[in-house]
């Protein structure tokens, strides 16, 4: 069975995210896959879990590719140009193997994310 992260490890994953960038254009069509993500990034459920997470929309008229980008509370970045190939579950996947992979080295070093809030 592939892997795969319930909504209750994806909530607390999210509290590893400190920044979601997303800039599109809304007429172009390779931005079906930003779109979803925006909406996504709007669930109650990950300000809950984390009130200081902050979402940066930019949505403009220029004819350039959309992108996200994912700031972590480690420093580290995950960028992504999605595309219309490219499913917003799949971004989203990817960002919690990577906030899996922080959460993982905080809790190695008895680190807590909150404390650095």
């Amino acid at each position: 069975m592939p892997l795969k992260f319930d909504k209750e490890m994806s909530t607390h994953l999210f509290k590893f995210v400190n920044t979601v960038k997303i800039s599109y254009n809304p007429f172009d069509m390779r931005t079906t896959s930003a779109r979803e993500i925006v909406d996504r990034m709007h669930a109650p459920r990950y300000k809950k879990a984390n009130p200081r997470l902050k979402l940066d929309i930019e949505i403009h008229d220029r004819p350039s590719a959309p992108f996200v980008e994912f700031h972590f509370v480690d420093g580290t970045n995950h960028i992504v140009n999605p595309s219309n190939t490219q499913q917003a579950k799949d971004i989203l996947f990817n960002v919690h193997l990577e906030a899996s992979r922080v959460d993982a080295e905080y809790e190695m070093a008895g680190k807590n994310v909150e404390d650095e809030r």
